[in-house]
């Protein structure tokens, strides 16, 4: 073997198992903001829907789920958008508003209580715990 990781996986995962499909290669992620750089909410938003275009979920990091102490968050939570979607009101299509689909580690209660994960996109971004800097958002790519 050329390395010990080489040699430990063979050792574990040994040729003679049979039809083993070997795990691929350590995935990429990508990161938004980049590293040294501030976003703005809509820079989020606007990178959050062009992630979800190619069919991938995305992390997004530092919402502030315990409310505010002494402009302190208590609580920060980390979860996955999964997809997103625009509502506008029948009597007034102007006024529309970005839904964004969040799977919550919460449980299936969580879901329930919160139309099946579907959270106001506005509301979410401004729940995040600043600041808006590197590796807030992460994906596979």
């Amino acid at each position: 073997m050329k390395s010990f990781p080489e040699f430990l996986y063979s050792i574990v995962f040994p040729d003679e198992c049979g039809n083993f499909i070997r795990p691929p290669k350590k995935p990429t992620v990508g990161y938004f903001p980049e590293e040294g750089q501030i976003a703005s909410l809509k820079q989020l938003g606007d990178k959050i829907e062009e992630i979800l275009e190619t069919d991938r979920p995305i992390q997004i990091g530092r919402i502030c789920t315990g409310g505010l102490l002494k402009n302190e968050c208590k609580g920060i939570h980390t979860l996955v958008i999964s997809g997103y979607k625009t509502i506008c009101a029948k009597e007034q299509p102007e006024l529309c508003r970005k839904l964004y689909k969040v799977q919550n580690t919460w449980g299936q209660a969580w879901q329930d209580q919160n139309n099946d994960g579907w959270v106001d996109a506005e509301n979410l971004l401004k729940n995040i715990n600043p600041p808006l800097n590197f590796g807030l958002l992460s994906w596979l790519k």
